[in-house]
């Protein structure tokens, strides 16, 4: 069978298409994957450029988190099709919505477009509950990452590598 789908990207990108430089030296750590230490918005980031020989970051940018090259270590990122507020955040595990504790990404029940997608809260208060009415949510894209906990993951969803080189044959 063939998918649409968009070539699986070789690099990892920041949201203005600057390439990622791994590994890169910030503070006292060395980094292989986007961080979200010490981001100012929310949003994981890389080294855009470093140093030759140490590898100490120069300049950064904002890890595209809807490309399948960036790794993120035991995260479960939204992708951008939700609110603002949401697009790109960190889920937040587990959060409180309705009665309920959700431990991984939640069933989309409501008949709008996004039905049947999984969703997570991006914000909650100290108690775990989802703050409602401020699109502090978002949409779990990234079925392959068992993090986020989805269920159900259309084909062409989880693309990769991997994906392809048992397809070809």
């Amino acid at each position: 069978a063939v998918y649409p789908h968009e070539p699986f990207p070789k690099d990892c990108t920041t949201l203005n298409g600057e390439k990622c430089v791994f590994p890169f030296k910030y503070g006292e750590k060395t980094y292989h994957e986007c961080t979200f230490d010490k981001t100012d918005n929310g949003l994981p980031w890389c080294a855009t450029s470093v140093t030759n020989s140490t590898r100490v970051m120069i300049t950064s940018g904002d890890c595209d988190s809807t490309n399948y090259a960036c790794q993120f270590n035991n995260i479960c990122l939204t992708d951008l099709s939700g609110p603002k507020n949401g697009r790109g955040k960190k889920c937040q595990f587990p959060f409180k919505y309705d009665g309920v504790t959700y431990y991984n990404c939640a069933k989309w029940n409501w008949k709008t477009e996004h039905y049947g997608k999984h969703w997570c809260s991006t914000k909650t208060d100290r108690d775990g509950n989802h703050i409602n009415g401020e699109g502090n949510l978002g949409f779990c894209g990234f079925c392959e990452n068992t993090v986020c906990g989805c269920d159900y993951c259309p084909p062409y969803a989880f693309f990769t590598e991997a994906y392809a080189r048992r397809t070809r044959g």
